[in-house]
């Protein structure tokens, strides 16, 4: 549970963000074991030139789930601050190493997830834990290749091939790459009773 995790070994801050929010099924979750200041970025609209992921045109669909995650979180009093904006934007708005942790769930693609984590590394303290949800490729990858995951892993975890294949995720390579890249060893959540998509994180020090 990384939300338990930051609570009791990251919370300096007192500041998180979660990269892609939906309709709060996670954001729920975390701001009953975060104490701090949780803020839920989400674009709530169409991405043009994006996968067709939670990527519908209806606007008001979009609307009514932002709508949702907000009423879902309304328990936390006041410490679940909703922003809509694309995610490498709204990072801007935030100040250098402000972080005690964030959690990116948002456009899974290669190009999205390193976009992504070069946006929010900055803004992540020294010391500070940066996680993901999903982490699962459309391609083989350097430790791993895609059937062998599929067949093995994910298998007994309720996985399926075709989600990530046909929005061409690449959630496992840029992860890796990016972790190797900045020097951080690399963690997975491969537990069966943990989430049923296996989640990854580095601490940043």
């Amino acid at each position: 549970d990384l939300a338990h995790v930051a609570q009791s070994f990251f919370n300096k801050t007192g500041l998180a963000a979660e990269i892609g929010v939906f309709m709060g099924n996670l954001a729920d979750k975390n701001v009953r074991k975060w104490n701090g200041r949780y803020y839920m970025v989400d674009v709530w609209g169409p991405r043009s030139g994006d996968s067709q992921d939670k990527n519908l045109p209806d606007a008001a669909w979009h609307k009514q789930n932002m709508k949702e995650a907000i009423r879902r979180t309304r328990h936390a009093g006041g410490r679940a601050w909703p922003i809509r904006g694309l995610s490498v934007d709204v990072a801007e708005r935030f100040a250098e190493e402000a972080l005690d942790w964030i959690y990116i769930d948002a456009e899974h693609t290669y190009g999205a997830v390193i976009a992504d984590l070069d946006a929010w590394y900055p803004k992540v303290r020294w010391g500070g834990l940066l996680s993901g949800d999903d982490y699962g490729d459309a391609n083989d990858t350097e430790l791993m290749t895609t059937d062998r995951y599929m067949s093995g892993i994910s298998k007994c975890l309720g996985w399926r091939t075709e989600t990530a294949r046909h929005h061409n995720w690449g959630t496992m390579r840029a992860v890796q790459e990016f972790a190797r890249r900045k020097g951080h060893q690399l963690f997975v959540t491969w537990m069966v009773d943990c989430y049923p998509y296996p989640a990854w994180y580095f601490v940043k020090g």
